[in-house]
């Protein structure tokens, strides 16, 4: 490297004419020191040298890391006293880099880029320029050197020339490029800008692996090559088996629920078959027993009867309203139980509203009072037209209206009404009084009629 036989320019009649030389700014404004007790002072730490695969870049790593901290350090309460020790701290990481098995040529190249990136960056801070260290750089201490703004980039280029002789010492000078190292470039405006990034990214060509950029950047890429044996089933059996049972089941719940809607219309619709009323089978026999004779007035005329107005005066008064008087014949007496606010039973729900008891005990203690007069008691449930829910756990309206008609007899028989007497029977909407077609005739239609048959 015939560039780097006098590097420092050490030598009498070495050539210094037309190199830049550094000199402290005209009027210097002089340098106050900083109060104690401030953090972030420009102060050097020890740091021993690290492992690096770049010796020279690890024998100077403390130093590279210490100088980006210049620019944006509190001022020094001691410029010179930091000058001092950081051109100790070079003397010694060159002297750690010769340590290494670097040579001592090597080493002052390197000693020397780096102590004109501190220059740099120390004579460029408000507190850099006064002081002694403008008229005494690390760079011209240690090697005479006063224009190492402009020879950092002749020997940058100079290594540029050759990347392969000393790539070590390459990175180095491009690392020192990269923590702020300017130069002669340090001008204001866009032009020194532009130069440097040009001059960095001819570095960056400089440095790249000839050998690296044409390698293949997955060596690896291809997979295994092997012989494609087709499986007979792609898919288990037993999965298959359990994907026609799973169908199975969800066809056959799809179609229980269909077939339970339709259930409770089609059973509607044969309740309001003629005859409305239920049909007797006629089994004549040969009664021999005395029949008792039937009550009659002193003209001969048959007694009538008349539980309605026990009915209606047992009744609390305040539920009296809810009580009506259906078809009534000679031997039979229809109650109907309704009421719209608040309804006789919870929504779709064989529970009695609370509040009604009262009413249905008392027709209960009637008929218990007046048991040689009564033959039989048939509690029938009605239910509007509207379909339950699939959630519904009675399923349908006839065993709803069963299940309503089962909780008033039960209540009757709770207050004395003979359970031999009681029977309970549902029949839904088979026989509505109003139309389903209105709020108010559903309204009507959920009702609960009690039939007292009379004893002749």
């Amino acid at each position: 490297m015939a560039e780097f036989e006098d590097p420092f320019g050490l030598r009498e009649g070495g050539g210094d004419q037309g190199r830049t030389r550094i000199r402290p700014p005209p009027r210097a404004e002089p340098f106050h020191r900083a109060p104690r007790g401030r953090s972030r002072e420009a102060e050097p730490v020890a740091v021993p040298p690290r492992e690096h695969p770049n010796p020279l870049v690890g024998a100077f790593a403390a130093l590279l890391a210490f100088a980006p901290e210049l620019e944006a350090a509190l001022p020094p309460e001691d410029p010179e006293t930091l000058r001092t020790r950081l051109l100790s701290g070079v003397t010694e990481a060159r002297d750690g880099a010769v340590a290494r098995g670097v040579s001592l040529a090597r080493a002052d190249a390197a000693a020397w880029a780096v102590a004109a990136l501190i220059d740099d960056l120390a004579l460029n801070t408000p507190w850099g320029g006064s002081g002694d260290w403008p008229r005494q750089p690390l760079v011209s201490t240690l090697y005479g050197d006063v224009d190492a703004g402009t020879r950092f980039f002749e020997r940058l280029e100079a290594l540029e020339r050759h990347p392969g002789r000393d790539p070590d010492m390459l990175r180095l000078y491009v690392l020192a490029l990269e923590l702020g190292f300017r130069g002669k470039y340090r001008v204001p405006g866009r032009a020194g800008a532009t130069s440097l990034a040009a001059v960095r990214a001819a570095s960056a060509r400089a440095l790249r692996d000839p050998e690296a950029a044409a390698a293949p950047l997955s060596p690896n890429w291809q997979g295994v090559v092997a012989a494609d044996r087709p499986r007979r089933r792609a898919v288990p059996v037993w999965v298959l088996f359990a994907g026609a049972l799973a169908a199975c089941a969800l066809l056959y719940i799809m179609l229980s629920l269909r077939l339970a809607g339709q259930a409770g219309a089609l059973g509607d619709l044969a309740r309001a078959l003629p005859p409305a009323a239920r049909v007797g089978i006629y089994r004549p026999t040969d009664d021999t027993r005395p029949r008792p004779a039937a009550a009659t007035t002193a003209g001969g005329a048959p007694v009538v009867f008349d539980l309605w107005e026990s009915f209606v005066a047992a009744a609390p008064e305040g539920l009296r309203p809810a009580l009506s008087k259906g078809a009534e014949t000679p031997s039979m007496l229809t109650l109907v139980v309704q009421w719209s606010n608040p309804e006789l039973f919870q929504s779709a729900r064989a529970t009695l509203t609370r509040g009604f008891e009262p009413l249905l005990g008392s027709i209960g203690r009637v008929i218990a009072d007046n048991e040689a007069l009564i033959g039989a008691v048939t509690v029938v449930g009605h239910t509007d037209s509207v379909a339950l829910g699939a959630a519904n756990p009675l399923g349908d309206n006839q065993r709803l209206s069963e299940a309503r008609a089962e909780t008033v007899a039960a209540i009757l028989v709770a207050n004395g009404a003979p359970a031999g007497l009681v029977t309970a029977e549902g029949r839904a909407a088979a026989e509505p009084v109003a139309s389903n077609a209105t709020r108010e005739g559903r309204a009507l239609n959920r009702r609960v009629e009690i039939q007292v048959r009379k004893e002749p």
